[in-house]
Formats: structure tokens, C-alpha cells, sequence
């Protein structure tokens, strides 16, 4: 059993208490820390024995005594360490003995080349020399020795950076890098002016750093919203990256399918890039080296296509760095843009510094992050927390590589008063040599790229020099053990940002929130009445009264801090009267530092409890009978649980579309069931007024119009057969150009012959080998299809039509040649449910099942409302093949039949829009419960899996390429304009999402919608179940959604863009 969240908070107090009292080492903390995180079986089993209320003394002298035991290691290593010290000894010896190395000229490689050269031979000489003399070398200290050599090698070969400078040279005048303007009057003060304006400056500094980590914070409670929009998490980066690199906007490039785009943060669109531009853009693009950061200088037009395309002379500054895109292996060119040129804002040195310290793959994860966060939240929904996770991951990051923007700032300071110079590994500058002969003080950055400055002139036997170096050590201490509270602090962060039964807040001393674990539910907001806006970090602190409302809460929170005060003890309390949350204090040396509420939502746990306490009064004394009552209640319950798990995840999501944007009236509402769709048009605020709200109610009283009844004559099947042209069947046979059938591409609107189509229909089921397992008639075969087409198209349906029926087909067929399909679902089932798609429309209205509702049509009264187009697609399939001469299925038997039968009604009532979030949800949860109950093995396991694969397949046609895509959703919405016109004649309420997608913006949003919130989910599910099967059509899928966008923002008229510049 692993320890529990009160086990790890007691332990983190205990183990940094006793290093503060020095009674173990921050080696050994880190020891400690480091097997807990590894889940070490022997400190896991001490932390749960001997953890807990009133246990403190228990727990350190258990840590001690297992430290004890540890003893033996931490000798190893302190004696290895000892042997890294004579290496080091030696190296320096050696160095004091090299003679002089003339510097590198900048207008040549070849003295930088000679330099490097002479410094790996005596590299090797100091490896043989401690070889010998201590017939043992540290593995560490060769690897060190060997990435060294190979990195000076590596760097001779390089480029001068941009500014012409040697990357060895490290030596920079203060004019050309300060990081705060001094004025020219502070060198003629007082001594006593210059060193109290120095202490004061590097102070700034120090607190100005400090504020990165609290920034970051910011944007992780900004996420921190459970419907949380794409706009809002747009702001979200533009925040983050304000707070990081105080840039104002941003631009990418970004290569894929052979062409080239480019997104503009300004005005968050994405546009296509013209061949002859993009050609330019890669030209310019080969003189870029890849994680390295280059500054344009708008006066040389180093990049005039690049800098054109970006519109960088509307910027004071930009910066651009090349990389591959993670993901998907997409090539990208990130710009970053500031609108002035504010040189005393110290974030921006992470730019300037981030090729001479190494950090520019921190920069550029930063950059890969806000390119990957705004493609993946284009394409689909996604979860705050995946990004809060990475968020947390950069703003450490970036904690760790501010310590040289500290160094930085430290020798631009010390540069009003003393020479200073700064030295890291591999520099050959003959100022620093001739510096290390002088007499000077050394301030060191201790990293796995050191620096060291140099300060000449500095005097610590003078007690204003000696104050002014104790300061800076101070601080310099100081903002390590703040790095390294940071990292502490991110770790705790992120276990509860994985825990999904529990809700953090935590606050610091002020009572101010500065972190979040997750998007606060909305059962728990009512259940406390907890009030939350993450907007508010941006103008004022949030305070725990603010958030609290409940007044017992607040009492119980200053109760506490107020016996903490007084007694000045470190401990954690918990919530006894109420177990739903806890309250942790936190005191470290006597001081308080801060306090923490978790609560606790176990939905399960509850359940269970919940069950327990209906069945207890039944149970007997019967010991037999009270087990078999136990075995059925963990049943029962086991069964409440995942129908309450699928409810809350399926509606879920829709109350997060509701909040998000209107669902009640966006297209979004054909796929919701009605009873869902009325409490969210019941929870829906509009503004209205009452007596507006009692038109409106009057309004949905709907008064059908009276209706020319029709008459339905006899022997439907017959009639049609005398209509139709004779089919022959002796044409139907498979076609070497059939082998495009097998794959996803396959286009039916290229083929206009009927006869083409029949034979479509033939090849798919002969290809599979059911026209011989299953005996099918051909000639019947040829008289059902002639049949189906004629009742398909009778209405000319500009998308239900034919074409859609076999494209759902080929679709259906393609999926089932998976592998893993194969593995479930036999021949009689795979025959079953391709026959299904391709007859899943047959004799469609044209119209939804909504129009059919409201209308009043037959079919709605015969179905009673409930799915009545699918129940007739259905009916109708069967009537035809109860016809003999059109029944190409006549040799199976009674029971495969039924079977056949079966599977057809469940297939086809799968494909209505209504059901499409239940039969999401459910197959997700049954996918996840597979560890337990293996995937087949459940009574409905097939039954979802081929309603999965018919309702995926229903959207095929949006999931091809955005060429083939862009015709069916035209096609569609050319029949939900006509839908639209007759509601408005009918005089039945018309379906506001239906208006004016003749517009091209209009239906363009409208697609962008449909396929991220619908198409792409279902897809994206199936492909996962089908590791990986169907990635092609993701990635078709993600393109046609930005494409869509890109034409949405293209036609946008003029007014609705100003309109939304100004929101």
C-alpha cells in the first residue's frame, strides 16, 4: 500500500525541520527525498508505520535510524567525492603551467581552431597523469573529460555568433549589455552613495527574479477554469510568455504537408503562405542553425521574406529561433515580438543570454510549447490540466536559468565601481588570465555550466567592499534556496495536479491563494459555497475570504493560525468535525509560512458508503446468506458507480460546451438528447425578461399546420421494380483498380455510372469472401442495389443520397481490416455490419429527426419520437430483403438471420446524431475497465464496437483530405439551408443554427465547430483502440479545422472584425 497525502505532508515537514536544526545534511535530505519519490519499499513501510496526529518524534527518529543504516553509502560517496577534488587539484595544476594562448581573432577560425586544439592535448595529458599517479580514474570525472573534448572540437566547427563575437569569449562592455540604465552623476558620488545605490540594485534584482516563479503561479490559477474557453486559454499564453520573457506577441511558421502556414498571435489567425513566399522563407530558413537564437536587426534585411511575412517593422525587437516540432515532427520558426525597446526589463535577457549560457533549448521549449498548446486546443477540446502540468515543467525551467541572469546582474552593478570580468569553462580571453594572476575576489555560480566573476580592485579588508561582498553572497544564497524551494514547491504541485480525488488550495501567509490543484467542480462550489473567478489574479489577490464564503471554514482557517501564533509549533491539523477537507499549517524555525485546505471528493468511496447504509438493515444473521448479500451489494455497487461514472463524463463535457459557447443554439444540439438539451436551455441565462421568457415558452407550444395527408400504396417493391432499368449482374466482378477499396482514401464522387457503384457494392462484399461463405444471389444482389439507389436518391438529396451510403461502406470495410478489429469480431459480424453502412440512410428525408419531431411527419407518430429516420432506415432495409427477389441473404439460416437482423437494427439505430455522447462515453469507459474485465468478454462489447465503427464511418467523408472533405460538408449544409426554409414555411420554429450558411464565414465557424467538438473526438477514440490505425484520418481531421478557420478569418466581413478587435 503506497503512503497517503498525509503521510508525504508529514514527512516533508519532519525531514526539513531536521536539516534546519542540522541534525542530518542536505545530502541527506536529498537521500531521503529522493528514495521516497522512487517509492523505496523500506522508507515507504517506516513513513506509514510511523507517520501521523502526535507522531512527529516518532517519525525523526525513524528517519534517523534509517539514515544510520544508509551510513555506509553516503561514506562511498563523500570518498568519491575526495577523489573528484585531487582530479580538480591536478587540472589546476596543470592549467597554472600552460603557456599563454594568443585569443582568437574574430576575422578568423583558424587561431580559435589551433587554441582548442592545444587545450584537448593538455586535457589528455592531465588524464594520463592521473591515471598514473592514482591508477584509477572516476568513471564521472572521464565522461566529463571525454563530453569536454568533444565539445571544444564541436565549437571550433561552429559560426561566430550574430554579433560577430567568438561564442569563447564571454567579456562584454557595459554599454553594449547592461541590464539597468546608470546615470553618468553616480560615478561622481560619495563611496558611501555608489555602494549603498549597489546593494540597492542588486536587491532589485534579486526580488524582480524572485517574481518569475510567482508570475508562473499566475498563469496556472488562470487555467484553472473547469470551461475553460479556446479565447481564454489564447489570453492564457500571451500571458505566460508576458511573464517569462516580457515579449508582447508572437509568430510561427510552421512546415507540414509540404506547405507552408503562418500563425500571428496579433490577431490569433492562421493563413496560408503562397508558394513563391514559401520558397523565400525555406531559402532563408537554410542559413538558420537549428536552437539557436537570432536577433533581427531590422536595418540589414537579413531575412526580408521572414521579417515581410511577420511584419516585424511594426516591432521595436524580434528574436526568431528554428526547431522540429515534437509531435509531429513539423518544421518551425518562432518569432517573438516586443513593442518597445525596454532595456531595463531584466526578463528579456533570456533571450539576449540564452546562446552564450546554453539555456536556448529552455527558450525554445517555451517557444515548442506555445506552438504545440495553440495547434492541439485549434483541433479539439482538451483538458486545463494536461497544460497546467507542462506550465509548471517551463516556469522552473526558467527559475533554474535565472541564477546567471542573477550573475548578470551582479556584474553589471559591480561594473559602477570595479573591473569585473566573468569566466566560464573553456574561456580563453587573456583579460581573465591576466585577472587570475592579480590580486581579485571571486563570486562563483556553481551549475552544470559554472561562472565565476572576477572582481579586481575589490578589498574585503575594506569594511565598505567587505559589506557590499557579504551582501551579494547573501543574496546569492538566498535566491539558491528560493530556486530550490521553488523546485520542492513544484513537486508537491504536480502530485496533486495528477490525484483526482482531492482539491488543494494553497495560501501564503498573507492568506493570499498562489496555487490550484484543478478546475473547482461545480457540486463542490454549491456543496460550500465557494466562490472562485481565476480572472481576479489579474487585478488583486484572491484571499481565502474571498474564495471561502462559508463562515465556518474561514473561523476554522484563522482559529488556527491564531494557535499557531501563539505557539509556534510546526504542525498540520485536520478537519475532525468535517472529513470532507483538511487544513494544514505550515511553520517552519518558529515562523509561519502559509496554510493548505484540501478537499476530498471520492465519488466512489461515497457510493459505496451510500449503498452500504441502504442494505445494512437487510442483513440476516444467516452467515451463507450474508456473504451471497455482500457478493451482490459489491455488484451492485460496482454497477452504480460506472453508470454515475459515464453520466458525470458524458454530461460533463456538455455542460462544459454549454458554459463555452451556446449549445442550445449551434449545431452541437442535434448530437445532445433532448432531455439534456432542455435543462441546458433551463440552466441557459439569457437576459430575457419574464414576459419575454412567456412569449418565447408560448412560441414552443408548436402549432402544426394541417398537412395533405398521403396515401401509401401496396406492393411498394413491386411498383418500384417495374420503374427501375435492368441491372446485370454478369458485370459485377473485382477490378485490378479495386485496390483502392482497401484504403481510407478511396473517393466515391469521382464515379458517376450507376452500374460503376453496383459493382462497388459486389467488389467490397466479394474481397471479403462473403459472396461464396455466405452463398449470396447474385442477381437478387443486383435488384436490391438497383433499389436501394432509387430509394436513396428519390428525393435528390444533395448529401444522404447513394453516394453516402456506399462511401459509409467502404468506410465501414476499410476499419474492419484492422487488426484489432479482426481479433473481435468475426466474418458473419463484419458481413453484418458492412451491409449496415452501406443501407444505414436508405429512403432519408433530407431532413433531421428534429424536423421530422416538429413537423409532426409520419414517421415521428409511427416511432413515437424516438429515432424515428433510423428506425426507418432500418424498417426499410428489412421490408426490401423480405421481398424473394430481392433477398440476395435467402441461403442463410432461421437463426443466422435473426443474428443478421440484430446486428442491423442495433448498427443503423447507433447512427443517430442523439446517441453519439452516450456511445462515446461508454466505450471509453469500457476500454478503460479492460485491465479488469478484458476487451470481448462483456454481453455488449461487440454490440459497441461495431456501432463505434458505423457511427465513425458515417463521417468519413469529413475525415478525407480537406479538398474531399470541403464537398461533403457542403453538400450537407446545402440540405440544412433547404431544412431551414421549409421550417420558416411550415411555420414551425426554425433551427437557429441552420440560418445563413449560405455565408461562406458563417459555415465555415459553424464546420470549425462541428468537426472539433463531434467528428474529431470519435475519430480520435476509435484510433486509439485501434493503436493508431486510422491516424491518417487525425491528421486529415486537424487540417480540415484550421483550414476552416483560415477561410473563416478570410471572409469575415469587415464590420464583425472590428467588432471583434475591439472585445
Amino acid at each position: 500500500m503506497d503512503p497517503q497525502l498525509s503521510h508525504y505532508t508529514q514527512f516533508f515537514i519532519v525531514v526539513t525541520n531536521l536539516c534546519k536544526t542540522n541534525q542530518i545534511t542536505p545530502e541527506q535530505k536529498s537521500l531521503l527525498k529522493g528514495n521516497l519519490t522512487r517509492k523505496e519499499e523500506k522508507i515507504c513501510r517506516m513513513l506509514m508505520q510511523n507517520s501521523g496526529p502526535g507522531k512527529e518524534m516518532q517519525l525523526r527518529e525513524a528517519l534517523l535510524d534509517y539514515l544510520a543504516a544508509q551510513n555506509k553509502q553516503i561514506q562511498r560517496r563523500r570518498s568519491h567525492k575526495s577523489k573528484t577534488v585531487h582530479f580538480m587539484k591536478d587540472v589546476a595544476e596543470q592549467q597554472e603551467k600552460q603557456p599563454e594562448v594568443v585569443p582568437p581573432q574574430e576575422s578568423s577560425a583558424q587561431p580559435l581552431a589551433s587554441a582548442a586544439a592545444v587545450m584537448i592535448e593538455q586535457l589528455t595529458g592531465v588524464l594520463h597523469k592521473h591515471i598514473d599517479k592514482h591508477s584509477l580514474l572516476v568513471p564521472e570525472d572521464k565522461e566529463k573529460l571525454i563530453q569536454l573534448s568533444s565539445l571544444i572540437s564541436k565549437l571550433t566547427t561552429e559560426q561566430v555568433d550574430l554579433d560577430g563575437v567568438s561564442p569563447f569569449r564571454f567579456r562584454y562592455s557595459s554599454e553594449n549589455s547592461r541590464l539597468a540604465e546608470i546615470s553618468e552623476k553616480d560615478l561622481d558620488s560619495s563611496d558611501e552613495d555608489v555602494y549603498e545605490k549597489m546593494a540597492k540594485g542588486i536587491d532589485e534584482i534579486y526580488k524582480e527574479l524572485k517574481s518569475i516563479f510567482t508570475g508562473n503561479l499566475h498563469t496556472h490559477l488562470l487555467l484553472m477554469q473547469e470551461d475553460i474557453s479556446y479565447e481564454n486559454l489564447y489570453q492564457v499564453l500571451k500571458f505566460l510568455l508576458k511573464i517569462l520573457v516580457d515579449a508582447d506577441e508572437f509568430t510561427f511558421f510552421i512546415h507540414r504537408d509540404k506547405e507552408w502556414e503562418v500563425y500571428q498571435s496579433s490577431n490569433d489567425s492562421i493563413k496560408d503562405v503562397t508558394p513563391e513566399e514559401a520558397q523565400r522563407v525555406t531559402d532563408e530558413l537554410a542559413y538558420i542553425r537549428p536552437f539557436c537564437i537570432y536577433r533581427i536587426d531590422p536595418k540589414q534585411r537579413q531575412y526580408p521574406q521572414i521579417e515581410d511575412t511577420c511584419k516585424t517593422i511594426g516591432y521595436a525587437q524580434t528574436s526568431i529561433v528554428k526547431f522540429q516540432l515534437q509531435l509531429k515532427n513539423y518544421e518551425v520558426l518562432f518569432c517573438l515580438h516586443w513593442a518597445d525597446k525596454d532595456k531595463k526589463n531584466i526578463k528579456r535577457k533570456f533571450i539576449n543570454y540564452a546562446n552564450m549560457y546554453g539555456f536556448n533549448k529552455d527558450v525554445t521549449h517555451l517557444a515548442q510549447f506555445l506552438v504545440e498548446t495553440i495547434i492541439t486546443a485549434k483541433v479539439q477540446f482538451f483538458n486545463p490540466l494536461r497544460f497546467a502540468d507542462q506550465v509548471q515543467d517551463i516556469g522552473i525551467s526558467f527559475m533554474r536559468i535565472s541564477r546567471f541572469l542573477l550573475v548578470e546582474g551582479i556584474e553589471k552593478v559591480l561594473s559602477i565601481k570595479y573591473e569585473v570580468d566573468k569566466e566560464q569553462t573553456f574561456s580563453t580571453d587573456e583579460n581573465i588570465r591576466r585577472l587570475k594572476e592579480a590580486s581579485c575576489v571571486k563570486i562563483e555560480l556553481k551549475d552544470s555550466n559554472p561562472v565565476t566573476l572576477r572582481i579586481k580592485d575589490m578589498d574585503l579588508k575594506n569594511e565598505q567592499d567587505q559589506h557590499l561582498y557579504q551582501v551579494i553572497i547573501q543574496i546569492q544564497e538566498k535566491y539558491d534556496g528560493y530556486v530550490k524551494l521553488c523546485y520542492e514547491k513544484s513537486a508537491f504541485y504536480k502530485y496533486f495536479l495528477r490525484t483526482t480525488d482531492s482539491l488543494l488550495f494553497d495560501f501564503n501567509k498573507q492568506g493570499e491563494l498562489i496555487f490550484l490543484s484543478r478546475p473547482i467542480s461545480k457540486s463542490l462550489k454549491e456543496r460550500y459555497n465557494i466562490n472562485f473567478d481565476p480572472k481576479a489574479i489579474l487585478y488583486n489577490k484572491i484571499s481565502y475570504q474571498d474564495i471561502f464564503a462559508q463562515n465556518s471554514i474561514i473561523s476554522n482557517i484563522e482559529v488556527n493560525i491564531q494557535n499557531i501564533h501563539e505557539n509556534r509549533r510546526n504542525q498540520y491539523l485536520s478537519n475532525l468535525e468535517n472529513p470532507q477537507f483538511e487544513i494544514f499549517l505550515k511553520v517552519v524555525d518558529n515562523d509561519f509560512k502559509g496554510f493548505t485546505v484540501i478537499f476530498h471528493e471520492n465519488e466512489a468511496r461515497r457510493l459505496k458508503q451510500y449503498f452500504m447504509a441502504l442494505k445494512i438493515d437487510n442483513m440476516t444473521n444467516d452467515v451463507q446468506k450474508e456473504a451471497e448479500a455482500n457478493k451482490s451489494l459489491e455488484e451492485d455497487i460496482q454497477k452504480q458507480i460506472l453508470i454515475q461514472y459515464n453520466k458525470h463524463q458524458t454530461f460533463k463535457f456538455l455542460n462544459q460546451l454549454d458554459e463555452t459557447q451556446d449549445v442550445a443554439n449551434s449545431m452541437i444540439a442535434l448530437f445532445i438528447p433532448e432531455n439534456e438539451l432542455s435543462q441546458i436551455r433551463h440552466r441557459k441565462t439569457d437576459g430575457r425578461s419574464p414576459e419575454q421568457q412567456n412569449k418565447d415558452m408560448q412560441n414552443d407550444q408548436w402549432i402544426i399546420p394541417p398537412q395533405k395527408q398521403k396515401k401509401i400504396g401496396s406492393s411498394v417493391y413491386v411498383k418500384c421494380q417495374l420503374q427501375l432499368e435492368t441491372v446485370d449482374a454478369n458485370q459485377f466482378k473485382v477490378n485490378e483498380s479495386d485496390s483502392q477499396l482497401d484504403l481510407f482514401e478511396f473517393n466515391i464522387l469521382v464515379l458517376d455510372s450507376s452500374q460503376e457503384k453496383h459493382r462497388i457494392v459486389y467488389s467490397i462484399l466479394e474481397k471479403n469472401g462473403f459472396i461464396s461463405q455466405y452463398n449470396l444471389n447474385k442477381q437478387c444482389l443486383a435488384q436490391f442495389l438497383s433499389v436501394l439507389q432509387k430509394k436513396y436518391n428519390r428525393r435528390n438529396n444533395s448529401f444522404h443520397n447513394y453516394d453516402h451510403g456506399i462511401a459509409v461502406m467502404q468506410s465501414s470495410h476499410f476499419m474492419l481490416q484492422c487488426g484489432k478489429a479482426k481479433q473481435f469480431i468475426d466474418d458473419f459480424r463484419r458481413m453484418s455490419t458492412i451491409i449496415s453502412g452501406l443501407c444505414h440512410d436508405v429512403s432519408h428525408t433530407g431532413r433531421t429527426n428534429i424536423f421530422m419531431i416538429n413537423s409532426q411527419s409520419k414517421l415521428a407518430t409511427r416511432y413515437h419520437d424516438s429515432s424515428p429516420l433510423e428506425q426507418h432506415h432500418a424498417a426499410t432495409t428489412i421490408f426490401m430483403l423480405k421481398d424473394p427477389s430481392l433477398n440476395f441473404l435467402n441461403s442463410l439460416s432461421k437463426e443466422q438471420t435473426q443474428q443478421f437482423r440484430r446486428v442491423l437494427i442495433d448498427n443503423i439505430l447507433y447512427t443517430d446524431i442523439k446517441v453519439h455522447f452516450t456511445l462515446l462515453k461508454d466505450f471509453e469507459s469500457r476500454i478503460k475497465d479492460e485491465v479488469t474485465k478484458p476487451f470481448g468478454t462483456g454481453d455488449d462489447d461487440l454490440k459497441l464496437l461495431t456501432g463505434m465503427i458505423i457511427h465513425t464511418a458515417d463521417f468519413n467523408g469529413g475525415a478525407k483530405v480537406f479538398e474531399i472533405s470541403r464537398i461533403w460538408s457542403e453538400r450537407v449544409n446545402k440540405e440544412f439551408s433547404a431544412q431551414y426554409d421549409e421550417e420558416g414555411r411550415l411555420g414551425i420554429p426554425q433551427t437557429p443554427f441552420l440560418k445563413d450558411l449560405d455565408k461562406l464565414h458563417i459555415m465555415a465557424k459553424s464546420e470549425m465547430g462541428f468537426f472539433k467538438v463531434i467528428v474529431r473526438p470519435l475519430w480520435f477514440t476509435l484510433n486509439t483502440f485501434f493503436d493508431g490505425f486510422l491516424q491518417q484520418s487525425i491528421t486529415n481531421l486537424d487540417n480540415t479545422i484550421i483550414s476552416w478557420e483560415k477561410i473563416y478569418h478570410a471572409n469575415l466581413p469587415k464590420e464583425e472584425r472590428q467588432q471583434q478587435q475591439q472585445q
